[in-house]
């Protein structure tokens, strides 16, 4: 109504918010959502701060896109961590409608309901997945990263990639995706990741590119260079900078060559392990069904709807024998070529999608 009668978006905004510094009067509030840096020690007092002033029946979700939800509460009381729940918002999170809810054991099942209402009440579509490392968005496309650092640090062309990536139907080519959410916090995910899941690809182009303070669009440089609008632009002399600074401590031992791989070859490489961690995912039931994957896959990730959802596309458009055959091939052709990279595990098809495979 108030911007019916012409007040601006930013007075409304100002109307309905009070900003402090301190806890006063946390005790009436039904629903707190933490938001601070990723963390984990600041988590955790903040959740015990939170646990001492807030009434008993307020729900306290954490914002963390990482972090296992269980670790931050894992100290507080069992009747508070029945009201513990992860809210995931995606960024920029005023256009973004996914919202991932995260559930831990302990969450009870009126919060994630409430959860659900709330979503749906902010126009948001929700998703509510199992507690792990990454939840299920950025869990399942990690590998979308990994296999994309594999493919620069070893010749192929981040700006080619992210053309082909756009032409195929993806919103944004995963160098650009990465550069827009920051590439520090993208390392910080990779911390984490690696230290949750054995099979990560041993990939140096994040800390290369934190290294340079090339930390995306906010810093005006990442993979691409920025200027005052944000339009982006190449920046092949300091790619080629970055690579030789990375292959001096890896010592690799193969690159491809200009036109080695396909438009398609690029596409399946960078989307294939995608669907080999959702069937992870899904064997380990934190996710309920693949549907809901689908819907972080486009709501969350951009993959392009006209396809399903990533793990509908591997199903019926490309056929998981076909990936569980092409990620065999990478899985031992890759690891022959560079050893010492951890590319054997990291492109090795998982048990629930070689069963898969065999089902259909």
């Amino acid at each position: 109504n108030a911007l019916r009668q012409g007040q601006s978006a930013h007075s409304v905004m100002n109307a309905l918010l009070s900003l402090q510094t301190d806890y006063a009067n946390f005790d009436a509030v039904d629903l707190v959502v933490e938001a601070v840096l990723e963390k984990l020690p600041l988590k955790q007092q903040i959740f015990k701060d939170l646990s001492a002033v807030c009434n008993a029946q307020c729900i306290l979700a954490t914002n963390t896109s990482t972090i296992d939800i269980a670790s931050i509460s894992t100290e507080l009381p069992s009747d508070v961590r029945t009201r513990i729940v992860g809210l995931h918002f995606f960024s920029p999170a005023h256009i973004m409608q996914l919202l991932e809810i995260i559930r831990t054991d302990a969450t009870s099942p009126t919060v994630l309901s409430d959860m659900v209402v709330l979503s749906k009440t902010l126009g948001k579509i929700p998703v509510v997945v199992g507690n792990c490392v990454g939840f299920a968005a950025n869990r399942m496309f990690f590998p979308y990263c990994q296999s994309a650092h594999f493919l620069v640090e070893h010749g192929v062309c981040p700006y080619r990639m992210d053309h082909v990536l756009e032409q195929f139907g993806m919103a944004m080519g995963v160098n650009r995706m990465i550069d827009a959410s920051g590439i520090d916090v993208f390392a910080h995910v990779e911390h984490q990741m690696k230290g949750a899941y054995n099979y990560c690809y041993d990939s140096s182009m994040l800390s290369e590119l934190v290294r340079g303070q090339r930390l995306g669009v906010k810093a005006r440089k990442g993979m691409y260079v920025y200027d005052e609008k944000r339009n982006a632009f190449e920046d092949e002399g300091n790619l080629q900078s970055m690579r030789f600074n990375i292959n001096n401590r890896k010592q690799f031992r193969f690159q491809f060559n200009a036109n080695e791989l396909s438009d398609e070859d690029i596409v399946h490489m960078c989307l294939f392990p995608v669907v080999n961690e959702a069937y992870k995912i899904l064997s380990q039931k934190f996710a309920f069904k693949a549907s809901d994957l689908d819907i972080i896959s486009t709501k969350g990730y951009g993959f392009p709807t006209k396809c399903g959802g990533v793990v509908f596309w591997g199903q019926q458009e490309i056929g998981l024998q076909t990936i569980v055959q092409k990620l065999k091939q990478w899985a031992n052709q890759y690891d022959n070529k560079e050893p010492n990279m951890n590319l054997k595990r990291f492109f090795q098809p998982c048990p629930a999608l070689i069963a898969a495979a065999s089902s259909s």
